[in-house]
Formats: structure tokens, C-alpha cells, sequence
């Protein structure tokens, strides 16, 4: 294991544990921001609870490919969103997971 590889995994597991605690438990900013965009709040539960399950899979190292895939469609459609609402300083953590991401998933293939 490199240690590119995992400086971006555990780099995507903080990440997605943070975003699961903000997201599943509802920060007020996380609630405001999902208010603001028109997005429903069962989304804003559903996106917690997937980024739970890819940091969970990714420290046990359980299908980390799908682990990572996942990891970066959600980040995906987080700068969609982002540039969408034209919030563009957001856009910079968003895309470095998005890279991490995608950098995961290259070592994670056979």
C-alpha cells in the first residue's frame, strides 16, 4: 500500500465521518444549506447515512472499489450542486475529496 493511497483514503474517511455526523444529525448550517438550495431534507439524512457507510467500508477495507465509487459520486453531485447555486468558494474541499476519491478507487482496482 502506498502512501499516496493512504494519505487520500484516511484523508476520504475524516471527511465522510465528519459529513455523516453534519449531515445525518443536522447542523443548523447544514439544514440552512440544504433549505437555500431546495434540497429535501430525507436527502440531507440519506447522504449522512451513505457517507457513514463508505468511511465504515473504507476502515475495513470491505469492497473499498464500491466504497470509493460511491465516495465519489457523492462528491460529484456535491460540486454539481455547488457550481449549480453558484457558491464557487465551497467548491474547493469538495473537489480535493472528489480527487481523493478518485485516487482511492484507482489503488482500490484489481
Amino acid at each position: 500500500m502506498s502512501i499516496l493511497e493512504l494519505i487520500c483514503r484516511w484523508f476520504v474517511i475524516g471527511i465522510f465521518t465528519m459529513g455523516f455526523v453534519a449531515n445525518t444529525f443536522g447542523l443548523p448550517s447544514v439544514k440552512e444549506e440544504f433549505r437555500q438550495w431546495k434540497i429535501p431534507q430525507w436527502i440531507r439524512v440519506l447522504t449522512g447515512i451513505a457517507e457513514g457507510c463508505v468511511a465504515i467500508m473504507l476502515i475495513f477495507q470491505v469492497y473499498p472499489a464500491i466504497a470509493s465509487f460511491v465516495a465519489s459520486i457523492i462528491m460529484a453531485a456535491a460540486l454539481i450542486i455547488i457550481c449549480y447555486n453558484g457558491e464557487m468558494k465551497k467548491a474547493p474541499l469538495p473537489l480535493l475529496v472528489l480527487i481523493s476519491s478518485l485516487i482511492t478507487l484507482y489503488f482500490s482496482l484489481p
